[in-house]
């Protein structure tokens, strides 16, 4: 703990000074970013909420504090203080993605770890049992909850009225439902994953050259990295800046935008209509992300949509692609 606070709580002098840029950034990006105070006990009770899912379910709090764990007061007082101050920083952040609190996982799964061993201290047949139904479902993480939201959603017109509640209606209708999230991560070992990332790598180191300028419309950074190409960043999108290529395959091909991003779009919209492109196709869905580590949205299968990538590549005007020599 001491360690802990010694290398971590100087970071909270930094933050405030960071806030205003990572506020303007994420806002930028989406319409969910709530910047008022109201942010703090949001995101504090949605790490709960991830908690309870993922790491340690609380209908199992209160035997933390039975007679037999008292020889381990100091234990578990420190662990639990140790909890909820990883949860309270955590809550400064402007999404609650559970990266942010990643330091918790380790006390709860100690706490955990006691629960089980005192509930079950005369059969080690029985910890085994628990610890594998703890492992391959959430049963225990889920079920006491599934009541909860079915009372929620007999009233689903409550949850309609903003775009932050609607937000929570999915959340809640994806996270409080029997799963297995190991068997997801087992079939995601035995099953190559391929996104849309993996499908323009692979294009690209084929078809792509050093020095060619391309533009897409996400993950800009890792298609930077992985493929010889030089990105164009949307500021710098303009028709004298035409990109040898140009891949939509996330922001500018859904349905409504804001203001940056029509922006955007009527930046490409001139380029491509003034300019010799040739349409490629690729066998890869349209999604914004090739894959989040975030476990609540993370992909095990590879994604399937009916739309595709589409990959524009520049002609020249003696009808030459600038990738052949």
């Amino acid at each position: 703990a001491i360690t802990t606070a010694v290398f971590c709580l100087p970071w909270l002098a930094v933050i405030p000074s960071l806030v205003d840029k990572l506020s303007e950034f994420y806002t930028s990006a989406s319409s969910l970013i709530d910047t008022s105070l109201w942010r703090f006990p949001k995101h504090f009770f949605a790490f709960l909420f991830q908690v309870n899912n993922y790491l340690f379910p609380f209908i199992l709090a209160p035997f933390l504090f039975i007679p037999s764990l008292r020889n381990q007061k100091f234990e578990v007082s420190l662990l639990l203080i140790c909890s909820i101050s990883i949860l309270i920083t955590g809550s400064l952040h402007l999404i609650p993605l559970m990266q942010y609190i990643a330091a918790i996982i380790p006390p709860a799964f100690i706490l955990l770890a006691l629960v089980v061993f005192q509930l079950f201290e005369k059969s080690v047949f029985q910890q085994s049992a628990f610890i594998l139904v703890l492992i391959f479902t959430n049963l225990v993480h889920v079920g006491p909850i599934l009541p909860i939201k079915h009372l929620l959603f007999s009233n689903p017109e409550e949850f309609s009225t903003t775009e932050y509640k609607k937000n929570v209606y999915k959340t809640i209708e994806r996270e409080v439902a029997f799963k297995s999230k190991f068997s997801g991560y087992w079939h995601e070992l035995t099953h190559r994953y391929k996104g849309p990332l993996d499908e323009l790598v692979s294009f690209f180191e084929t078809n792509g050259k050093k020095g060619e300028t391309c533009y897409i419309d996400n993950e800009s950074e890792s298609l930077m990295v992985l493929s010889p190409l030089t990105m164009i960043r949307e500021k710098d999108l303009t028709f004298k800046s035409r990109p040898d290529w140009i891949v939509l395959r996330g922001n500018q091909r859904a349905s409504q935008l804001n203001k940056a991003a029509l922006k955007v779009r009527k930046a490409l919209s001139a380029i491509l209509s003034t300019s010799n492109y040739e349409k490629i196709v690729l066998n890869a869905p349209v999604t914004r992300i090739n894959n989040s580590y975030d476990i609540q949205i993370h992909r095990f299968r590879t994604p399937t949509t009916p739309e595709r990538v589409h990959v524009y590549r520049r002609i020249l005007e003696n009808g030459i692609s600038p990738n052949l020599p």
